[in-house]
């Protein structure tokens, strides 16, 4: 666990450059282009203490930011889900070249029978990013096997490894992959070999499948306004629901990110 260092020249940073940096921050809350925002760096494993902006709900008196608040950290899940993949790569019990359609069978209709598991990793599968029906089963809380059903069923839009296009839809398809290789399902997998101690834990909570963030005090942890920016329009129900999703779907706070060397 990293302690926390208070003069930035000891981690390697300038003191009037990072006072800059936050300066930014402060100004967009005073001027109300930003209600709420947080600042953690750390270099070489020394950390400096998280440093907070603004309210992180939307009400005015709402409760102020602090290092204890939750996000969505929305696309910093992909390398997390990239990570648990590798980590079956490591072991021998797959391979950067392996067919998705081989782990996966149902996945090889309408053309996609040489995707391999090096096109999803890079975003080369020629998958689109968001299926055509996304906020429809967004809005409906659709189970994450039927997204994977769906992007199964899906034509490519163009040949795999031919070019480059971002593919939450393939990052998707890699948790189904931990889940058939290994037989755990991803947050199962995340908890048990990434994230068993204290600090790691809202990074696995966040991916089951049950309501996570029911309890009281957790509840008034979250931090409301990227949530609503993230497509749901109550709070009510982005509190009660995570979204289902192996490429979006993790919450933390800044410092569980930054020990996890993710962040």
């Amino acid at each position: 666990m990293s302690e926390y260092l208070q003069k930035p020249e000891d981690a390697g940073f300038v003191s009037d450059q990072l006072s800059k940096a936050y300066e930014v921050m402060s100004s967009a809350v005073r001027e109300g282009t930003l209600l709420g925002g947080s600042i953690q760096v750390s270099r070489d494993g020394k950390t400096l203490p998280p440093a907070c902006f603004g309210r992180r709900q939307l009400t005015e008196n709402g409760l102020k930011m602090d290092p204890d608040t939750i996000f969505l950290v929305a696309s910093i899940t992909k390398p997390i889900i990239a990570g648990a993949v590798m980590m079956l790569v490591e072991r021998g019990e797959a391979s950067l070249d392996d067919q998705v359609a081989a782990i996966v069978p149902e996945f090889g209709q309408n053309g996609k029978k040489e995707v391999q598991l090096c096109h999803l990793l890079t975003h080369t599968s020629g998958l689109p990013d968001m299926l055509p029906n996304n906020l429809e089963l967004r809005a409906r809380f659709a189970p994450m096997s039927e997204f994977i059903e769906r992007i199964c069923a899906i034509p490519l839009m163009f040949q795999p490894g031919t070019r480059i296009s971002y593919q939450s839809c393939g990052i998707a398809m890699l948790g189904e992959i931990v889940r058939r290789l290994d037989g755990r399902e991803i947050h199962e997998f995340l908890r048990e070999e990434f994230c068993s101690d204290a600090r790691a834990r809202p990074i696995w909570r966040s991916l089951k499948r049950s309501a996570c963030w029911t309890r009281p005090l957790e509840r008034k942890r979250i931090d409301r306004i990227g949530r609503q920016r993230s497509g749901y329009r109550k709070e009510t129900s982005s509190m009660a629901r995570p979204r289902p999703s192996s490429g979006i779907g993790i919450q933390s706070t800044g410092a569980t990110l930054e020990h996890r060397g993710v962040g």
